[in-house]
């Protein structure tokens, strides 16, 4: 790749002066393809020796000007996409796809999510400073750990344990974080208002449930319980690729509890914000069991899967400690 980019630069200086350099010329057509023949480079001829020279040859004003401009795209591709990203940390490298393809209302389109969606599957603990983390989640057994947390006087789990969360950048189009969920943590039942979410577990095991709110008008009174569909109700366990969470379907509303311990990177765009209505709501299960007028309008909706949830005040024992970072630094560009 770097002999590729310094004929091309060898080239373009050349053709700067009005002609190609044969042996540059020569290379260059090789390397890209060993029979490639193109009109404008003349074709090598072989000597008695047997040795193979190639011509300088002369551009025309309009041959010049495309061939430079051809050459100059294809070298600042090459800087862009192989050079420069080469040893770049691949944190960074989500970094940037996000810079790139999320705006304050969201993704610029699917497939600029897609891209970020890509480089987030590449992600390892060992990228974000928690390979200790995972090798000793590794390790970790249920029947020989238990359960975590502060017991109640009946012996019950009152208390779950405290989740670290390690923010690592944000602004108005984006944030991006890490919670870290030591065994029976629990991330209430939440949702994520006009945001898409891409989740990717680094590394131990969780039990996850998500809903969706049907599509049926709000109540007047948002403290009344809504109507919502089941969309997972599942383990997962690393290594798994990226989930994706849309504003009205993909499981906007969801929870986790942690079977191992486990660390969860999450992109949010746009991020949370109060100011522009985008606040964290917290909800629980209603305890009515009819079923909503107009159910029978909606596709694709399982009755035995539609549940009321009911917005609750965040729970007391729900705690998130903030942790220090040990990855590489993202910086604003």
């Amino acid at each position: 790749m770097t002999t590729l980019c310094c004929l091309l630069m060898e080239v373009t200086m050349s053709m700067k002066e009005g002609k190609v350099i044969g042996r540059a010329s020569f290379q260059l057509r090789h390397l890209l393809h060993p029979s490639l023949s193109h009109p404008i480079i003349n074709s090598p001829s072989s000597t008695p020796q047997g040795r193979r020279h190639v011509r300088a040859c002369v551009f025309s004003g309009q041959q010049l000007s495309y061939f430079l401009s051809l050459v100059s795209a294809l070298v600042a591709w090459l800087v862009e996409n192989f050079l420069l990203h080469h040893d770049m940390p691949v944190v960074k490298k989500i970094y940037n796809a996000c810079k790139d393809s999320f705006t304050p209302k969201g993704p610029i389109s699917t497939e600029d999510l897609e891209k970020v969606r890509a480089i987030l599957d590449e992600l390892k603990p060992a990228n974000v400073g928690l390979e200790q983390e995972a090798q000793s989640s590794q390790k970790w057994k249920t029947s020989a750990n238990g359960n975590n947390g502060k017991k109640g006087r009946n012996g019950s789990q009152q208390y779950p344990p405290p989740i670290t969360y390690l923010h690592i950048y944000e602004c108005e189009s984006f944030s991006m974080g890490i919670f870290c969920m030591p065994p029976s943590s629990i991330i209430p039942l939440h949702n994520h208002p006009g945001m898409t979410v891409l989740s990717k577990l680094l590394y131990g095991s969780l039990h996850v449930r998500s809903y969706d709110w049907l599509d049926l008008p709000e109540p007047a009174d948002p403290t009344q319980a809504r109507p919502a569909s089941l969309v997972r109700d599942c383990e997962m366990a690393a290594p798994c690729g990226t989930t994706v969470l849309y504003p009205t379907r993909g499981g906007n509303i969801h929870c986790f509890k942690a079977i191992a311990p486990c660390a969860i990177f999450d992109i949010l765009t746009p991020p949370y914000s109060v100011e522009k209505g985008r606040h964290c709501t917290y909800f629980r299960k209603s305890a009515r069991r009819d079923l909503p007028d107009g159910i029978d309008q909606l596709e694709d909706i399982n009755p035995t899967e539609v549940v009321w949830l009911e917005e609750i005040q965040p729970p007391d024992n729900f705690v998130v400690l903030r942790g220090q970072y040990k990855g590489p630094v993202v910086k604003k560009a």
